[in-house]
């Protein structure tokens, strides 16, 4: 789930964060396949009365990519103060890619969702898949001119039309709450939900 948390010692500072209850299909399917290799390796190290160690490797893949999706994957910080954004993308709290600005250069935050029903196949034979696509838009006005930057936030590509609704359910809920508290802040930013469908 998004949340949104807001600075103890000020509150014109807040973060919106993306925890890992986002992440429950992603780590369900995870644990599903180390309690399978688990399994596996007892079982194995049973029958042959040794441990095997390359299956060790791919415990501690699996374990790593576990802690990866628990720990918050990215975030945006809002300083209304010193009118400053910053988003981060995080692997177990590090920081990967930022990318910050001004608040007064955010033009528009959009709730962004596309559906394509034209999406390649893979393989020759595979079925054709919708794909699905959801994110956090920000819309960030270039100096002297009227072109915009786009900015995905909170981003995720599915092919389960379950998870993708859930997805826009939550990038509208955050929408809003940006969206009223900016609003009673007298902040000229535009909120809008854009869908876009590929045939």
């Amino acid at each position: 789930m998004v949340n949104i948390v807001f600075d103890k010692n000020s509150s014109t500072k807040f973060t919106v964060i993306r925890e890992f209850k986002d992440h429950i299909e992603q780590l369900l399917i995870l644990s599903i396949f180390l309690v399978i290799l688990l399994i596996s390796l007892v079982i194995q190290s049973i029958i042959d009365n040794s441990f095997p160690k390359d299956m060790l490797f791919y415990v501690l893949v699996l374990l790593f990519i576990i802690i990866y999706y628990i720990f918050p994957t990215c975030s945006i910080s809002f300083d209304l103060e010193n009118n400053r954004w910053d988003y981060k993308k995080l692997i177990i709290k590090i920081p990967y890619k930022q990318n910050f600005g001004l608040i007064s250069n955010v033009s528009k935050i959009n709730s962004y969702e596309v559906i394509d029903h034209s999406s390649k196949k893979k393989k020759k034979f595979s079925i054709k898949k919708t794909e699905y696509f959801s994110a956090l838009q920000l819309w960030l006005s270039q100096k002297d001119t009227k072109d915009f930057d786009e900015l995905m936030i909170f981003s995720r590509k599915t092919y389960s039309y379950s998870s993708h609704n859930r997805e826009v359910e939550e990038n509208i809920r955050i929408l809003n709450g940006l969206k009223s508290y900016f609003e009673k802040l007298e902040i000229p930013i535009i909120f809008d939900i854009v869908n876009q469908i590929k045939d």
